[in-house]
């Protein structure tokens, strides 16, 4: 158990997991106990081990899905394909947002208009998610603006600059992006 202790302090991202380390060793070594001591006084453990067996499995058949999702989760830590703070999109569902929390049951993500999305680990074990964090810490979005055929061009970009360099008075929103006008790509 000290050496569990001792490597979780030494790996932070896997402090969480010292604990159910210590739980499962200390459940192994009660078990091998009571399994040596029954045999040293002559008592059958074979029909108390068989009810805990077919108990076990009817548990386990009905805690099915949280035990997916915790075992979904172990493997989240474990793989680290996300991180606290990375901003990512889970194709499929369409949840995007910040990582908040990676728990063993659920992944909390912070929308960029201030909600939660709770996703089960389960679900973004088996997704397919974009990282747009793990990558390049600098995240970039594109907004389509639509305007009319009608509209003035020059009107319409001048518009459009001005809300970008409002934009960054917004606390970690950086303004040193290279500026393209629409006639240069073509679309006015």
């Amino acid at each position: 158990r000290r050496a569990i202790d001792a490597f979780g302090r030494s790996n932070p991202g896997l402090r969480s997991t010292a604990g159910i380390a210590r739980a499962t060793t200390w459940v192994a070594g009660l078990s091998l106990t009571a399994v040596l001591l029954s045999d040293a006084v002559g008592i059958s453990l074979a029909p108390v081990l068989t009810a805990l067996g077919v108990g076990s499995l009817a548990v386990a058949l009905a805690i099915q899905d949280p035990l997916t999702n915790f075992f979904s989760g172990i493997s989240l830590v474990a793989d680290k394909p996300v991180r606290p703070g990375d901003f990512i999109r889970l194709e499929g569902t369409g949840a995007e947002g910040y990582v908040e929390t990676l728990g063993w049951r659920s992944t909390h993500l912070r929308t960029l208009d201030g909600g939660v999305v709770v996703i089960p680990n389960a679900t973004l074990a088996k997704g397919v998610i974009t990282n747009f964090g793990a990558t390049n810490p600098r995240l970039v979005l594109r907004i389509r603006v639509d305007v009319t055929l009608d509209s003035d061009v020059a009107r319409v970009e001048s518009t459009l600059a001005d809300e970008a360099k409002a934009c960054t008075a917004v606390p970690g929103v950086r303004g040193d992006h290279p500026r393209r006008p629409l006639r240069s790509r073509g679309l006015a």
